[in-house]
Formats: structure tokens, C-alpha cells, sequence
């Protein structure tokens, strides 16, 4: 909000930039922390929907962005845009501040526990009514005491999302994902330019054009998210795994993988037709209808795999959910940032129809990505969760030594105590000098006190 307010009232090119830096920082840990909600409440059965409707605002927002953008910028000029957004902005801090509990399970449990008073909203301080506390939420936060502060949680988030950029099992699924995002970029960055140019749209009709988009985008939201809680009841089934409705299933027993891809496998393939098409339909300067038909079917392509990549990149990913939706976060904007730097030197250099059908081959080539996923997914998450629980198992082994060195077990106690009492024993014992010597026949010894 405080980047809208200083964007709104700057006078140079360099304060924009600098502000709207700021504003992105702000504002881009909105999905990742969405993501993690719906990680904490939602179980792996229902969080095809969720994850959906998780996704449809990075297709939705720049989509009806531009639209009120537009009609802003015509009648009120741009400055009027962030006084706009900080309003939105306002309203919407007011309501999460005032209504929007805490979830996260290091503070809250499954949700029986108290958060403290820092982390309740204004409704729950207000009416400070003492819920009933689990045992299970007692051991729980028993065991975490002491080990980890709600900082030191922060921190590790924020490390944790670079580091699952590298491991094996998550960074083909984000690296692609990026890839999907960066082709969805390059459209609605010319798009603008070029609807100038071959229509002589103006601003508002510029960001009318992009309503198809995120009308495809609600269209797959509603779809794609159902056909994802059906496929993966169907695969837990065949997996012989009988669960009730709120219950978390074991996921190294089912083959999440493959009951998320099957679902994006549709939306790929129209992401794949849709952004080859769309630099042809823009070249042959078609009707406004070639372009609005492509950009509903794009925005059903590009929104149906962002839900499928995240709805697994939860599954796979339930403890640390904030930060994998961080790493997407990232990768997706740093692929997004190259490909908006260099739409316009590729359209100049190869025209509009070959610079998108090179998107295409670039979506067509890195498509084994997914299906190492696909096919190697579930034995990729058990081979690392094999090598965690060995490596757990060796700290806990050398803790253990450590322990015993340190501290005498219960029967080590008893065994030095033992020795001792033979030792004060033996000392007990008064000593006797004795003289011994051979019988007559030789063979028994007689001894006697001297």
C-alpha cells in the first residue's frame, strides 16, 4: 500500500522503478501464501479445486488488470491506477486483518489450539473464547518447543525455496511450469502493441481484449479442478487405500504424479496449439475474432496446467507448501522477466508467426520434463524420502552414542555400583598369613595359621 501511495505521487522515471520493485516484493508472496492455506485445511482428495482457484489469479489479474487499467488511464489518467490499487489493497488488509484466522500448524495444531495473541485476528481476540485443546495438539507443540522459533520458521522458509529449486523431484516440474508461464507472458506483453497496430485499438479496447483470457481461465478453474479430486480418488483406490473425508492419505503409496499429469495433459497440448497459432492469426492480420477465439482457449490451456503443476507441487510438497509455491514464484517470474525483455527483438528479427512457434517447439521440446514426472515421479519421491529417513536414522544413531557416553544408563548404574560392592568387600577382608606343606604322601597340602 505504501508503493501505490509513492508510486502515485513520483515525478521521475527512476522512483517508479525503484517503487514498483517494492510493490512486487509486496505483493508476490500473495499466492505462496495462499497456497500454504490451502495446504493446511485442505486435504490432498479436495485440493484439485482449491488448487485451481489458487491458480486463476496469476491468469486472472493481469488479464482484468488491463481492462480496469484502461478505462482508468482513459477517463482519470495512470496516476488514478494506484490510487485504485491502494483502495483494493485496503480493503482487502482490513478484512484478512479482522476476519482471517491463523492455519499454519507449528502455531495452531489441527486447529483445537489457541494461536497466540499476535497471530489472531481482531474477531478472534475480541471474542477470546478458550477453544477445547487435543492431546495430540499438546504433544505436538511439546515436541516443537524449543526447537524452532516462529523466526527461525520464516528464515527456513525463505531458504527453503531456493533450496527446492535443486532438488531432482521438484525442479523439472517448476523449471517447466516457468516455461509455460514465460510463452502466457509474452503474449499479454505485445499483445497490447500489436492490437494497437493491426486494429488501432485503443486502451480500453486493448484491455477488453483481454477478458477472453480470463474467461478461459474460470472455464478451466470450474473443469479441470473436479476432474482432478475424481482422478486422484480413482487412484487411491487402486492403490487399496480406503480413506474418509478430511483424512490426509500416505502419498508414497499413491502415485500423485500420474493422477495430477493426466489431467494437464489436455490443457498442454492447447497451450502448445493455442501460442503457435496465435503469432500466425496476428501475421495474416485476421478478423478480431481468430485472436479472441485463441485467447479463451489459451487461457483454458495455460490455467489448467498451472492448477495441476500446483495442485502436485502441494502434494509432494505438503510440509513445506509456502515455500515450493515460493520457488514457482520465482521461477516463473525470472522466465517471465526474459521472455518480456526478448518478445519484441524476436518479432522484429523473425516476425510474429516463427517467434511464437518457436514458444511452441520450446514447450514441445522441454515436454520430457514432465514426463520424467510422470513416469519416475513416485519412485524419485521414495528414493528421497528413503535417503532422508537413512540419514535421520544415522544422526539418531550418533545422538544415541553420544548419550550413552555422556550419560550412564540404568544399568550401567547398576553394574558400577555392583563393582564396587566387591570391591569394599574384598577390603573388608582381614589378611591371614597361612604356612602350607606337603602331607606324607605328597599329594595333599596342609597349611596352617602362622
Amino acid at each position: 500500500m505504501v508503493s501505490c501511495v509513492m508510486i502515485a505521487l513520483c515525478h521521475t522515471y527512476k522512483e517508479l522503478m525503484g517503487f514498483r520493485i517494492l510493490q512486487s516484493v509486496g505483493a508476490s508472496p500473495t499466492i505462496a501464501i495462499a497456497s500454504a492455506v490451502v495446504a493446511d485445511i485442505v486435504t490432498s482428495a479436495e485440493r484439485g479445486s482449491y488448487a485451481a482457484l489458487v491458480a486463476l489469479p496469476v491468469i486472472f489479474a493481469p488479464t482484468l488488470g488491463p481492462v480496469i487499467g484502461g478505462l482508468l488511464t482513459q477517463y482519470l489518467g495512470w496516476r488514478s491506477i494506484f490510487w485504485f490499487l491502494l483502495i483494493v489493497g485496503a480493503f482487502t488488509f482490513f478484512m484478512v486483518l479482522v476476519f482471517f484466522p491463523e492455519t499454519c500448524r507449528f502455531i495452531v495444531g489441527d486447529a483445537s489450539a489457541k494461536a497466540p495473541r499476535r497471530y489472531r485476528s481482531v474477531i478472534q481476540v475480541l471474542k477470546d473464547k478458550k477453544p477445547e485443546y487435543s492431546q495430540a495438539v499438546e504433544d505436538e507443540k511439546a515436541r516443537l518447543k524449543g526447537k524452532q522459533t516462529v523466526r527461525q520458521m520464516l528464515w527456513l522458509s525463505l531458504t527453503a525455496a531456493v533450496r527446492i529449486l535443486f532438488t531432482k523431484e521438484r525442479f523439472c516440474l517448476l523449471f517447466y511450469v516457468g516455461l509455460i508461464f514465460a510463452g502466457f507472458q509474452s503474449i499479454a506483453t505485445e499483445l497490447p502493441t500489436q492490437f494497437k497496430a493491426i486494429y488501432g485499438y485503443d486502451s480500453v479496447m486493448i484491455g477488453i481484449m483481454y477478458l477472453p483470457l480470463a474467461g478461459g481461465a474460470m472455464i478451466s478453474t470450474a473443469v479441470f479442478g473436479k476432474q482432478m479430486n475424481k482422478n486422484f480418488r480413482k487412484y487411491t483406490a487402486r492403490a487399496g487405500i480406503n480413506f474418509e473425508a478430511g483424512q490426509e492419505v500416505d502419498m508414497n503409496r499413491v502415485n500423485v504424479e500420474r493422477a495430477r499429469l493426466e489431467i494437464c495433459i489436455a490443457p498442454l497440448l492447447i497451450s502448445m496449439a493455442g501460442i503457435i497459432c496465435w503469432g500466425w492469426v496476428l501475421e495474416m492480420k485476421t478478423s478480431i475474432a481468430g485472436p479472441c477465439v485463441l485467447l479463451f482457449f489459451m487461457g483454458v490451456g495455460l490455467n489448467g496446467v498451472m492448477a495441476t503443476t500446483n495442485a502436485l507441487l502441494m502434494d509432494i510438497s505438503q510440509s513445506q507448501a509456502g515455500a515450493v509455491m515460493a520457488a514457482s514464484n520465482l521461477t516463473r517470474c525470472a522466465l517471465g522477466a526474459v521472455a518480456s525483455a526478448a518478445i519484441q527483438t524476436m518479432i522484429d528479427k523473425m516476425g510474429l508467426g516463427w517467434t511464437y512457434v518457436v514458444f511452441g517447439l520450446v514447450f514441445i521440446v522441454f515436454s520430457p520434463m514432465i514426463a520424467l514426472h510422470y513416469f519416475k515421479g513416485l519412485q524419485m519421491r521414495q528414493s528421497a524420502k528413503a535417503k532422508e529417513d537413512r540419514r535421520r536414522e544415522a544422526q539418531d544413531g550418533a545422538t544415541g552414542a553420544t548419550i550413552n557416553m555422556e550419560q550412564p544408563t540404568e544399568t550401567g548404574i547398576v553394574q558400577a555400583a555392583a563393582v564396587d560392592a566387591v570391591v569394599n568387600t574384598t577390603a573388608a577382608i582381614p589378611l591371614v598369613e597361612m604356612k602350607c606343606s606337603r602331607d606324607g604322601s605328597g599329594r595333599n597340602s596342609v597349611c596352617s595359621k602362622i
